[in-house]
Order: C-alpha cells, then sequence, then structure tokens
C-alpha cells in the first residue's frame, strides 16, 4: 500500500513533465452536457491537426461511446479487471480522435482501490506520450476518483449552466479541489447559454463567493449557446461538429478549442462584461 501511494505520487508530480496537456472536463451536477463537450471538443482540436484521445472517465454513467456512435467490445473496465492490452480497447472515430470507453455501473469503481488508481494513472502517463491533447470525460459529483483525476490534469474545465443547482454545485467542486490541492488551473465552461449577460452573471457571482471565502480565483474556458442542433446531434449518435458544423454551438466549441491552442486564459474581473 505504502509503495502504491509512492508511485501514484509520483506520477501526479509528473503532469507538467512533457508536452501532452491533459484537460479534464468535470461538473459539480450531471445534465449540463458534460460529455458532449468533451467529445465535440476532442473533435475540434483534431481538426486542428492535433492527436487527442478521449478517456471516458466517467464511472458511473459512461456515455461518450453512445454520443459518438461507436460499439465497444472491450472497455476501461477490462484493462483495469483482466489486464487487456490497451491496443484491444482503443477505439478510432470517424472524426480522427482515439476514444477509450467505459463501463457504466459497475461495483468496481465504487469499490475503487489504490491499485485500480495507480493503473488508471500509469494509463494516463503512458498516453501522454502518443498524443498532443487528451480529454478526459469525468464523472459529475465529488467522488474520489473524479477529484484525483481532476489534480491530475493540467487544466480543469468545471461545465455549468444557470440553473442555481448547477451554480451552488459548481462552488462546493470548486471548493473541494482546492482543499485537495492549491493553484489548480481552474476553468468555467458555462453551457446552454441564452445571451451574453447570463455568461457575466453566472460568473459574477461564483467568482464573488469564490474570492471572499476561498480567495480562489478562476478564469472562463468559454460558453456554449443553447442550440437545438446539439439535441438533434445527440439523438442521431453524431457530433454537433460533424452533424451541423456551422450551428452556433460548433463555432463556440472551436473558439474554446482555438484558445486552448493558443494557450489563451481569460481571467476577467467582476466588473466586466463579457461578449
Amino acid at each position: 500500500m505504502i509503495e502504491q501511494e509512492r508511485r501514484i505520487k509520483e506520477l501526479m508530480a509528473l503532469k507538467n513533465s512533457d508536452n501532452c496537456p491533459v484537460i479534464a472536463i468535470t461538473s459539480g451536477k450531471g445534465g449540463v452536457g458534460k460529455t458532449n463537450i468533451a467529445a465535440n471538443l476532442a473533435i475540434a482540436l483534431a481538426e486542428k491537426g492535433e492527436k487527442v484521445l478521449v478517456v471516458d472517465a466517467d464511472t458511473n454513467f459512461a456515455n461518450v461511446d453512445v454520443l459518438l456512435g461507436l460499439a465497444p467490445k472491450f472497455t476501461l473496465l477490462n484493462y483495469v479487471l483482466d489486464d487487456l492490452p490497451i491496443q484491444k480497447i482503443l477505439m478510432k472515430h470517424e472524426s480522427g480522435i482515439d476514444v477509450i470507453p467505459n463501463s457504466s455501473g459497475s461495483s468496481v469503481w465504487k469499490n475503487m482501490d489504490q491499485v485500480i488508481k495507480l493503473k488508471l494513472f500509469e494509463l494516463l502517463y503512458q498516453m501522454r506520450k502518443k498524443y498532443d491533447y487528451i480529454i478526459l470525460d469525468t464523472a459529475a459529483g465529488l467522488s474520489p476518483l473524479t477529484i484525483d483525476l481532476a489534480i491530475q490534469a493540467n487544466q480543469i474545465l468545471i461545465v455549468t449552466t444557470a440553473e442555481p443547482t448547477a451554480i451552488s454545485d459548481t462552488y462546493a467542486m470548486i471548493k473541494v479541489l482546492d482543499s485537495v490541492q492549491q493553484d489548480l488551473s481552474i476553468d468555467l465552461l458555462h453551457n446552454m447559454v441564452t445571451s451574453a449577460t447570463e455568461v457575466t452573471d453566472v460568473y459574477q457571482r461564483l467568482s464573488l463567493v469564490l474570492q471572499h471565502f476561498l480567495d480562489i480565483t478562476i478564469g472562463i474556458a468559454g460558453y456554449i449557446e443553447l442550440d437545438d442542433k446539439v439535441r438533434q446531434a445527440i439523438q442521431q449518435q453524431i457530433p454537433v461538429l460533424l452533424s451541423f458544423p456551422d450551428s452556433p454551438a460548433s463555432l463556440n466549441i472551436h473558439n474554446i478549442a482555438e484558445s486552448i491552442l493558443n494557450q489563451e486564459r481569460v481571467v476577467p474581473t467582476v466588473s466586466e462584461t463579457l461578449q
């Protein structure tokens, strides 16, 4: 056990030692569009010439494969339980991204021990050597694995909406992340936006509370407009970037990808208005 903990700490310390950023996409609550954003952001980065891997690290309701129209024979669970080579699990999507699918509803994840955590961290370390970007789609909420994976990432994108419950849960998640490790790169990604005023309002409310109670400043990764084409794309199991490339949501996601590629991190003051 001591040796496993030591190795996990070693792997976490290596997260800034190479040129492959890991981006964890998470949320305080479910239903805010986290997984859809993870899949489409990966495609946007791939369309700009990057080699991208999506890891479905949602141990509650894994469904990256469903959104992408994939039918996996093996999943991340087979890697953990059966020592199946990752090459047998890895899937290629027509968009050019690679995907490691996961299995939903397994008690193995709920009863995760240090051995499982170490295997996941070792996998992540090995994959960093082969890709330009790794997108982690974590489970919503405050499970230990979600927190551990988010901390392992170079950038944490927390997806929220304007719903009061989503904002409250976002605050709780940031509070927990900061209590485990300070000075993390945390950025807000506002989904299902109806106006620029809404983006400003949500950011200001969160920012004021975070600064006052926790002395934390977060950035803004961008926003995605409320767009009926997203719902249609999900029903078709074809990512919106492929099925409706000129839709508002697709253009928003491309803007977020550009910001990531240019390493732009927007940290506005609470008095600024986002356009």
